[in-house]
């Protein structure tokens, strides 16, 4: 893991290069104003603010691998966290105790400063 200044550099940047596909993938998941959407490898936590946007009267949660992007994620919608409408999670998605319902939208993004894939994730 990178150093915690260099890690909130690449953060940032990672925020601002990959806006662009994460933005084209909640589009795709065509969140509605009651879903709780599951952001699996949330990073920076950017898209949860979208999300949550998308969702008001819903949940949107981000879990990330890395204790550092968790915890930029969190400082970045203190605000939502703070009314109760997003959290973020240090985890690993392969530990997610989430029950999948209809209303339940996940999203996820592998993602490089080259380039990456976002998109809605599967059920299984």
């Amino acid at each position: 893991m990178p150093a915690r200044p260099l890690g909130r550099l690449i953060a940032f940047i990672m925020a601002r290069e990959t806006w662009r596909e994460n933005q084209g993938a909640i589009d795709a998941l065509e969140v509605r104003e009651t879903d709780h959407v599951i952001d699996i490898g949330c990073g920076h936590g950017r898209g949860l603010g979208a999300l949550a946007a998308r969702a008001a009267s819903g949940r949107v949660v981000g879990v990330d691998s890395s204790d550092l992007m968790t915890e930029i994620a969190v400082t970045r919608n203190k605000a939502l966290v703070k009314a109760g409408r997003v959290n973020a999670d240090h985890a690993s998605a392969a530990d997610l105790p989430f029950a999948t319902t209809p209303s339940t939208r996940r999203f996820a993004c592998t993602s490089s400063i080259s380039g990456g894939i976002c998109g809605p994730a599967s059920a299984k």
